[in-house]
């Protein structure tokens, strides 16, 4: 852990501005197993002041966020998924600390950061073809600090909200959603929230990013059926 000491003493304490690039974040090293996946590391960042938390879903939004970063104050922590995803957000202008309404819906939302976004759409256009169930996404990039305008609005305008993320459930992009939903005024006209993310466990399976995301229940049909019964 003396790199966690080392990136919370010398720089989240100093509040310095150093960008550190997470490559491979989530199971993009699923060949190697699992001394090889970061799939807790928005949850050990997510826990030290003064950091920023971005988490791109194609090459354009690492762009955008990447020139954003120039001017920003304190520690930034870009994690980077495998590369070469479907550009998705080439109609937006990503800026850090901003959400995106990757797709408009308005009773039922998926709530997506990083690669994610991508499985979420998936989902929305398989629940519209065999259910007529229209979904909606909204993408953060930005984890900490997270939109909470934006936020507050999916979440005061929507019936379910089921958050997906290519991480560990504690403490990560779903804890964060859910951590703000209670701090809202009131429990009126809140969206119901359900999280979906990588099991609390080393993965013992060695394959694609893709195999071990559909062995963690994250493919597009097991959002599809969880959005359908939860709604």
């Amino acid at each position: 852990m003396s790199w966690l000491v080392e990136v919370l003493v010398h720089l989240c304490l100093h509040n310095l501005p150093v960008t550190l690039i997470g490559n491979g974040g989530g199971l993009v090293y699923a060949p190697l197993g699992p001394t090889h996946q970061a799939i807790e590391d928005i949850s050990i960042m997510r826990s030290l002041p003064n950091i920023t938390i971005i988490s791109p879903c194609d090459a354009n939004e690492m762009k955008n966020l990447m020139l954003d970063s120039i001017n920003l104050k304190g520690p930034l922590y870009v994690r980077i998924a495998r590369g070469g995803e479907e550009i998705i957000t080439q109609k937006f202008k990503p800026k850090i600390g901003k959400g995106i309404d990757l797709k408009k819906a308005k009773d039922y939302y998926f709530l997506t950061t990083g690669i994610t976004s991508h499985i979420a759409l998936a989902a929305c256009k398989f629940l519209k073809e065999t259910e007529n169930i229209n979904c909606g996404v909204a993408h953060f990039s930005t984890i900490k600090p997270l939109d909470k305008i934006f936020l507050n609005k999916i979440i005061r305008n929507s019936k379910k909200i089921i958050t997906v993320e290519e991480n560990v459930k504690a403490g990560g992009f779903g804890s964060s959603i859910l951590e703000f939903s209670s701090e809202l005024s009131s429990s009126k006209n809140k969206a119901d929230i359900k999280l979906m993310s990588l099991k609390d466990k080393f993965l013992e399976k060695y394959g694609t990013q893709k195999e071990l995301l559909d062995y963690s229940g994250l493919s597009y049909k097991e959002l599809s059926k969880n959005m359908k019964n939860f709604i």
